[in-house]
Formats: C-alpha cells, sequence, structure tokens
C-alpha cells in the first residue's frame, strides 16, 4: 500500500489465486478520494492541492510495484521459490510468456476465472445474449475478437499502472513507468518462454507456508450456534454444558488435531485454508478470519461443513466429537480431501 499521511491505500486485490494490482481507474479514484480526505483533514499545514497528492502518490505507487518486480526478477534468478499467490496464473503467463497465440484459450478462461471473473459466462454474454454489443471497430463480437481484443483490453491494458511498473522491475534497465508492450511480457521472458508454465509454477512458485500460529490467528470460534433439536430436551444449564465443552475441545482436541496433521503433513494447513476459504492462502488483511462454529447437532455420525463462500467451517456440537479425537480426525480429513482442490473449472 501507499500512505497518504495517516490514510493507507491498497494497491492489490485479494482473489482466490493471488493478489492482482488494482485498475488503473480505480487506483486513481482511490488516491484521489484519500488526498482529498487527507488535505480536508490537514489544511492548515499541506500546501499541496488535491492533484498534486494524487500525482506523487500514484508515483509512489509505481515505485511499489516496480520494487515487487525487481524483488521477484531477483528470487527467480537465484532460484528462490516464490509463493504462488504473488502471481496469480493469468498474471505469470502475461508477464513471463506474454499474451500470445501460444496461450491456449482454455487455458486463458481457466486462469481469469481463478480471480474471480467468469470469462467463459462474459464470452456467452457477448455472442449470444446480448449481440447489440459491438467491438472498438463497431462490428459484433466473436470469439476471435473476444480472446485477441476484449481479453487484454479489459483485463490488461486497464491495469497499466502497476502491471506496467511491475513488468518494468522485471526487466533489465526497465523503467517506472506504464509499459505500452504488457502483451509482449516483461524483459526476462525470452528466457522463459520456452519453459512450460507449469515447470515454471512447480519450480518457481510454491505455494505459500501457512504457520500454525499464523492459521490460529485468524480462526473465529463460535459456540452453541443455532437452536438445539427439540428431541434433545436441552434447558438453560445444558445448553452452557455443551458450550464449555465445545470452548474445551476447541482449546484442546481441535488445536491438538491441527499441530498433528500440520507435522504429518506440511501441505496440510494450505489443503484446510482452501477448503474453508476457496484460496490457499492467508490475505494481509487484520479482518479477515475463518469461523469455526459449533452447532447445537443431534446426529452423532455427522460430517464437518465447509462453507467457502462465507469463510466457515461447521462442526456438530454432538459430544461423539469431542470423546472421540480419532473419528473426529478421520471425518475432517475426509472432508477436507472431498473439497481441497475442487476451485476450479474442470
Amino acid at each position: 500500500c501507499v500512505k497518504i499521511g495517516d490514510v493507507s491505500v491498497e494497491l492489490f486485490e485479494n482473489t482466490p489465486s493471488g493478489a492482482v494490482v488494482k485498475t488503473d481507474e480505480r487506483l486513481s479514484d482511490t488516491i484521489s478520494r484519500a488526498a482529498e480526505v487527507w488535505i480536508e483533514k490537514n489544511k492548515e499545514i499541506v500546501d499541496d492541492t488535491k492533484d498534486q497528492v494524487t500525482e506523487k502518490s500514484i508515483k509512489r505507487a509505481k515505485e511499489y510495484s516496480r520494487a515487487i518486480g525487481r524483488i521477484m526478477m531477483h528470487a527467480l534468478a537465484h532460484k528462490q521459490t516464490l509463493p504462488s499467490t504473488s502471481m496469480p496464473p493469468f498474471i505469470m503467463h502475461v508477464m513471463l510468456h506474454g499474451y500470445d497465440d501460444d496461450y491456449h484459450r482454455d487455458d486463458i478462461l481457466k486462469h481469469i476465472s481463478m480471480m474471480d471473473i467468469q470469462g467463459e459466462s462474459i464470452l456467452n454474454w457477448l455472442l449470444d445474449d446480448n449481440k447489440e454489443e459491438r467491438d472498438e471497430n463497431g462490428d459484433a463480437w466473436t470469439t476471435d475478437t473476444f480472446f485477441r481484443s476484449y481479453i487484454p483490453n479489459t483485463f490488461i491494458h486497464t491495469r497499466k499502472i502497476l502491471l506496467g511498473s511491475l513488468q518494468d522491475g522485471l526487466t533489465f534497465g526497465g523503467k517506472p513507468n506504464p509499459s505500452n508492450d504488457l502483451e509482449k511480457g516483461c524483459g526476462i521472458s525470452s528466457i522463459f518462454a520456452m519453459v512450460p508454465m507449469k515447470a515454471i509454477q512447480h519450480v518457481y512458485f510454491a505455494r505459500p507456508a501457512i504457520s500454525l500460529e499464523d492459521l490460529w490467528a485468524v480462526l473465529e470460534p463460535k459456540f452453541g450456534v443455532g437452536v438445539p433439536d427439540v428431541n434433545l430436551g436441552m434447558d438453560e444449564t445444558a445448553k452452557e454444558q455443551q458450550i464449555e465443552e465445545q470452548r474445551e475441545f476447541y482449546h484442546g482436541n481441535f488445536k491438538k488435531y491441527l499441530k498433528e496433521s500440520d507435522e504429518e503433513d506440511k501441505t496440510f494447513l494450505v489443503k484446510l485454508v482452501e477448503a474453508a476459504t476457496g484460496s490457499n492462502y492467508l490475505p494481509f488483511d487484520e479482518k479477515f478470519k475463518i469461523n469455526i462454529e459449533f452447532s447445537f447437532g443431534l446426529d452423532p455420525c455427522g460430517y464437518p461443513n465447509f462453507h467457502a463462500c462465507t469463510f466457515d467451517v461447521v462442526i456438530p456440537g454432538y459430544s461423539v466429537h469431542f470423546d472421540d479425537f480419532k473419528t473426529f480426525k478421520e471425518k475432517m480429513n475426509f472432508v477436507i480431501g472431498e473439497v481441497y482442490n475442487k476451485f476450479d473449472m474442470n
């Protein structure tokens, strides 16, 4: 982010496949509004106009994005692994291979869908549902012009400020100015051009490391969620007793489960986070939480439920999960195995 006084402006947006730089329009608008607020609060000591503050802040944003590119280039040159979330597959392909005919169209749709953009739906909408839409030449959209024009214009050229600076950072002798040749890839793309993208991802971009401490810090336990089944016949004392059991389980065997599983499988925490959120990383957001809900469940054979849209993991609160650690672990592992790596286009 860049700071405007005491106001922070984020340069990236989190997507299921990683961080993506903001569009020029959104970046400029956000910085302009932040500059206006800061000047109004400090008008007695600030001499610059809103436009001057905005211009200086955008320049700092470009320098910051270029610095990230420089760090990445240094890491790639020295074969240091980068987290996969530092560059989503679509941006990775554009930067390291370029956007050309070798970029398979199925992969393009798959990769932009991983950025929370439903490319296939947009394509169908342009070709079938909204035939009145025209391209920049005034012609009806075709599949060919969709991939040759719509995709780069919408998802590459709209991010020239930060994406261009990132590209320049990945170029020997690059300058912090928006590039007019974003589709050609960065300066080191010629080195990677003959290397399959899957090989680049495997060798240079690893899944990000998630520590137990980092995960535990974002978990938000919620006890006694929902209304007990009428057949349980619970009074208030019984409800409070089960909530206390849930609380003890969360701080005891639930944390033990995370610790044991992490020791047994170093990819476990990534799998758990992806099952719970649809993303394979923890964003740098103090407000981000994964809810661990303990319900007043009656069915002792009930499986935990993962709701990636709302970041909820719902655990039936019936005592079998508290009395039998092995059964709980088996059920959690089974569900995670069923859900993990399914947030994709098949």
